[in-house]
């Protein structure tokens, strides 16, 4: 189900996908400008020690997770070109992880402990490698 680089999906267009993914994951966006692969944003969704050197635990942000089409739309604005990743809605996490749900609308992957930030990297490629990319979307409307 994954699309190349070169492929741009119409969201408005994409809706019946979009649901069926839904069903089963959530979903990660990412600017389009952004490795799909690794959609992070530190220091807006991952939270650090004054010396930078570990992460701290952040049950109430964390990586945002969308659950919904009234999320998406939210999130995924007229004219701007996103990457959609399907997350496992039931997928495991590593020690010091937790994937929960906030609100029907939005899920998190958050940090339950404070880490070091060379465990925080390894232990977050183990979750990111699971997302599949669902393709770069654009929203007209």
């Amino acid at each position: 189900m994954g699309h190349g680089n070169d492929t741009l999906l119409i969201f408005e267009q994409e809706l019946e996908l979009l649901e069926r993914e839904l069903k089963q994951n959530v979903i990660r966006t990412a600017n389009s400008r952004q490795n799909p692969h690794n959609p992070l944003r530190p220091g807006k969704e991952i939270t650090y020690d004054a010396s930078g050197k570990n992460v701290l635990a952040n049950s109430k942000t964390g990586i945002s997770l969308a659950a919904s089409i009234k999320q998406l739309e939210k999130i995924v604005r007229p004219g701007i070109k996103k990457w959609l990743l399907a997350v496992d809605r039931n997928a495991s996490m590593p020690e010091g992880f937790k994937l929960q749900q906030d609100n029907a609308h939005h899920w998190s992957v958050v940090v339950t402990r404070q880490m070091p930030l060379s465990e925080f990297e390894t232990k977050i490629q183990q979750v990111i490698k699971h997302w599949k990319v669902i393709g770069r979307f654009v929203r007209y409307e």
